[in-house]
This record gives C-alpha cells, sequence and structure tokens, in this order.
C-alpha cells in the first residue's frame, strides 16, 4: 500500500488549501453548450436513426438479426445457411451459463452469475422477429466519434435490435458495433463514410430510402450507391473482422429475470466473434471494456486474496496516474472559456488499463458503483484528494474527488445506463437521464435517452461537421478491393491445414495478432477525444 500511504500523507498537507482555491475561484468550468442550427429529427439521422418506420415492414427484414448473422458468416466463406446462423448464436447463449472466466490480459480469474433467463433462451426463437423471445432492430448509430487519434480505424457503426418483451422483467438488447478499418491512417479515407451519415440529414427522405441507404451501408459498404463498397478496406461494414476478429465487438443489456429480478440484476455483457477449428465464427465471451472489478475500489478486508491486495495497489497507483489526468483531461485542456456541458458529458474519458476489466457490469443497485464502493476506503480518498490538489484544473474548476469517482463510474457500462444518473461529474453538473424506465439509452419502440438527445447526439454531431470541414472531397475513383486483414490473412492458413493441432496453431496465430491489434489501438488516443471511450 506505498502508493496510498504516500499519497494520504500529501493529503494532509494539501487538503485545506485545495478546498480554499476551490472555493476562491470559479466553482466550475463547465457551460453551457451553444445551439446547433437547425438541429431537429432531420439532422439527428446523421448520428442515429430510430425512427420506428425505417424498421418497419419489409425493412424490418432488411436488418433482420439472421441477416447480420448470416453477413458475419459468409465472410467468413462459410455456407450461410440457417443452421450455421443457429449454431452462431447459440454460442452466445451459451455464454449465459458458465460462472466464470480469466481476463488474458491480466490473468485475472473473474467469477462470473450464470443468467438462467438468457441461457434458456431459443436461437431459433430469437431469429424469429415473430416470435415472443424474437429479437427486432431498432436503431444504427453513427460513431465516428470512437475514431483513434492515428485514424486507423474509421469508428464504429452499431446496430441494435431488442427482444420482444413479455413484461417488465422479460427485456434484453444486442447492439453489433462493428469498427470499420483504415489501412494507412488517412483520415481522407474515412471521409465517405462521414458523407454517408451527413447524407441522411437530407430533409424529405422517407423511411423506406432511408432503410435501403442504411442497408447497403451496413451489409455491402455502400455509401453512395454505387452498389459497390467505398470503405477503405473494401467489403461490407458487417463481418466478423470488423465484430471481434479484430477489432469492433457485440454487446448485450440483459434482464430476461424469470421474475426474480434480485438475483438476477440487470446486467451488461460483452462478446467477439473469434473463429473456430473450422474457420467458421464463434461468440466469445470478452472483458466489458472500462468496468474494472469492483472491488478494486473498495478498501482491503479480511480474506482478501494476496492476489486481489497486489491488484489493488497496482489499480490505485493508475487510477492515481494517468486514469486521473485522463479523467480531468477536457477541463485541463480548455482554454479560459471552459468545457461546454455537452463536450463534458459526450467526450469524458477514462482509459483504465484491460487488465483489471471484469465479464459482467451490473447496472442495478450500487454494487459497482466506484463511488459506493470506496466509501470506506479512506486511504483512497485521500489519496484522490492529494491527486487533485496537484492539478491546477482540479482546483480552478472544483472537482472533487467524489467528481472524479462518478465520472470513473458513468463511464462504465452500469453507471453510463442507470447507478451513474444523476449523480455529479462536475459542480452544477449531473450524469443525464437513461430512457424513462431506466437501463436503456434506446428502448423497444425506439425511444432515445434525455443523454442522447440532449448531449451525447448533439456533441456527435458538432463532430462529424468538424471532420467534413477538415478533410476534403475525394475525387471519384475506382471502388476499393476487400483486402485481407492480417488476422484474416493467418486464418487463411486454415483451409490447407488438415492436422487439428495444427489448425490450433493457426489460430493461435491469428489470435495473437489481433490481441497485438487491439492492444495497440487501446492505448490510441481519440481523434475526438482525450481516451476513446466504449459506448
Amino acid at each position: 500500500m506505498t502508493i496510498i500511504r504516500r499519497a494520504r500523507a500529501l493529503a494532509l498537507c494539501l487538503s485545506a488549501a485545495m478546498s480554499h482555491q476551490a472555493l476562491a475561484q470559479s466553482p466550475s468550468c463547465v457551460s453551457a453548450p451553444a445551439a446547433i442550427p437547425g438541429w431537429g429529427d432531420d439532422l439527428r439521422r446523421s448520428v442515429a436513426v430510430s425512427d420506428p418506420a425505417v424498421f418497419a415492414g419489409a425493412a424490418a427484414q432488411d436488418f433482420s438479426l439472421g441477416r447480420t448473422l448470416g453477413a458475419i458468416i459468409a465472410s467468413r466463406e462459410i455456407s450461410n445457411t440457417p443452421a450455421e446462423r443457429v449454431a452462431l448464436l447459440q454460442g452466445m447463449v451459451r455464454s449465459f451459463q458458465r460462472t466464470g472466466f480469466v481476463n488474458p490480459d491480466g490473468n485475472l480469474t473473474v467469477s462470473t452469475p450464470a443468467r438462467p433467463g438468457e441461457g434458456a433462451l431459443d436461437p431459433v426463437a430469437m431469429l424469429d422477429p415473430a416470435d415472443p423471445n424474437g429479437f427486432r432492430p431498432v436503431a444504427v448509430f453513427n460513431r465516428l466519434d470512437l475514431a483513434p487519434a492515428d485514424w486507423r480505424t474509421c469508428g464504429e457503426h452499431r446496430i441494435v435490435y431488442a427482444k420482444n418483451s413479455a413484461s417488465a422483467l422479460d427485456r434484453m438488447t444486442l447492439i453489433f458495433e462493428a469498427t470499420v478499418p483504415n489501412p494507412g491512417g488517412d483520415p481522407q479515407g474515412c471521409r465517405p463514410i462521414a458523407q454517408f451519415w451527413n447524407g441522411l440529414s437530407s430533409p424529405g427522405l422517407a423511411p423506406a430510402e432511408i432503410a435501403r441507404r442504411l442497408a447497403a451501408f451496413f451489409y455491402a459498404g455502400d455509401t453512395d450507391g454505387n452498389g459497390t463498397s467505398d470503405l477503405p478496406a473494401g467489403g461490407a461494414v458487417i463481418q466478423a473482422a470488423n465484430l471481434g476478429l479484430e477489432f469492433g465487438q457485440v454487446r448485450g443489456n440483459l434482464f430476461v429475470t424469470n421474475g426474480d429480478f434480485q438475483a438476477n440484476p440487470w446486467q451488461l455483457r460483452e462478446w467477439r466473434i473469434v473463429a473456430g477449428l473450422d474457420g467458421a465464427p464463434v461468440f466469445a465471451a470478452t472483458t466489458v471494456k472500462e468496468n474494472p472489478l469492483p472491488a478494486l475500489y473498495a478498501a482491503p478486508v479480511p480474506g482478501d486474496s494476496p492476489d486481489l491486495a497486489s491488484r489493488r495497489d497496482d489499480f490505485t497507483g493508475r487510477l492515481l496516474g494517468r486514469v486521473a489526468a485522463t479523467l480531468l483531461a477536457l477541463e485541463a485542456t480548455a482554454g479560459g472559456g471552459g468545457v461546454s456541458q455537452d463536450e463534458l458529458l459526450a467526450r469524458l474519458s477514462a482509459g483504465f488499463p484491460g487488465e483489471f476489466d471484469t465479464f459482467v457490469s451490473i447496472s442495478q443497485g450500487d454494487g459497482d458503483d466506484p463511488l459506493a464502493r470506496s466509501a470506506g476506503h479512506a486511504a483512497l480518498l485521500d489519496a484522490l484528494t492529494a491527486r487533485l490538489a496537484g492539478m491546477p484544473a482540479a482546483a480552478r474548476c472544483g472537482v472533487t474527488p467524489q467528481h472524479l469517482l462518478n465520472r470513473a463510474g458513468a463511464l462504465s457500462c452500469g453507471g453510463c445506463h442507470q447507478f451513474s444518473v444523476g449523480q455529479a461529474v462536475a459542480p452544477g453538473v449531473a450524469w443525464p437521464a437513461t430512457v424513462q424506465g431506466g437501463f436503456v439509452h434506446v428502448d423497444e419502440r425506439g425511444t432515445l435517452s434525455p443523454a442522447l438527445l440532449q448531449h451525447f447526439l448533439p456533441e456527435r454531431r458538432r463532430g462529424l461537421e468538424a471532420f467534413l470541414a477538415s478533410t476534403q472531397p475525394m475525387v471519384a475513383t475506382t471502388s476499393p478491393a476487400a483486402s485481407a486483414s492480417p488476422v484474416a490473412a493467418a486464418l487463411g492458413r486454415l483451409a490447407a491445414t488438415a492436422s487439428p493441432l495444427q489448425r490450433l496453431e493457426v489460430l493461435r496465430d491469428a489470435e495473437a495478432i489481433a490481441t497485438r491489434e487491439r492492444r495497440e489501438l487501446a492505448v490510441q488516443p481519440g481523434a475526438f477525444t482525450p481516451a476513446r471511450r466504449t459506448h
């Protein structure tokens, strides 16, 4: 506990001075954002589409869960059959029956409660949108704002599915978060994607036309209606490589409780698409990013394992170091005018190392809330006080340890979706609300949350406008041919490999390449944010 002891001693000397300085100066550096001229339904489509009419009728099939799974399967050159789609989805369902996973970044074994409700779902029913347990498309999102500073990707582009709900205790959403690679890192390569989304803001577009354009983009990579891919690496947005085989992921928001919501609280999980021994895509449970194990915030207790104790000290050092600086980066880098509320809420980021992440984020209750978990950890709170005392932006802007811990909580999945709602993240600034009833930012009817409507989406629109203003229209050229990524190239050896042991070696090689690339991407700052947030 050396780090905490040193910081606690410093806190005793500096905390009083910091409190006096914070009171003497402006209590907040957060200002109201300027309005976006013409902001409304049309402009909002450039960053999010959730109009039920867009996903009704024939368009529901255009974006069906079956089509998305089929596109993932076909991208691995596997026969796209109903049986293959069921088999792919079955892997996700089986993951709900497991009670533990190992974080590969930190070799940390994490106990994970089984989910009997989700684990009993029938994949055949899930693929039938008319079934009581079927899933329907409800929204798509433009997350160009998640692009890294080196522009090796063009951010993420997402499709959200919602389960048909029998009751308030029977809900689930899945979100396919496809990362579009940009070989070479030239931001110009991402401009066709930005232009595509911006084009959806044209007034007067009929729902059917919006659906047609979106389907062409997600399933063919067609951004301009020419019938071919315009993505930097070619191919479609929805493919295995973009959903975890290399980058990207799939997430679930889970509340199929079988009537017992205390034993099965509302939680969020994450998967990657990986390759099986035969090369077919497989759902593999992975850590939920920016979600450190909650016990790391808590004070040591009798019975803590030596492994947890050593990790807690390491985690504290990271929290007091780079993470604290990142959580305060927006105020620290802002000029005299401070930072707008939309900027703070939409661009706030933490950058927790993946080695501390757990596999489940619980949004119900405060068991995962950093502020609640650290309440009895006086040494940590004193250390944070000392850290903030040495950061001019904290004193100037009145940021306290409680604000910092609330920011960390809000950037976790469970916090963003529930337990951080209404909690102060700066003087006079609370984390904004989810859809009425809680826990989701887009519901089964396509209703968007106040957080999205009032803060996140306007800021993403500003980012889109700034990106388009900073890049130039591209001269028409031949559409890019699909190029094999390093991971796909490694997996290409599977077809010529007969021995199961050799095939396993091929998969290990491919996974090692993917792991290296994902770790390199994880430490990249954001093109729009100090560190790229995960949702």
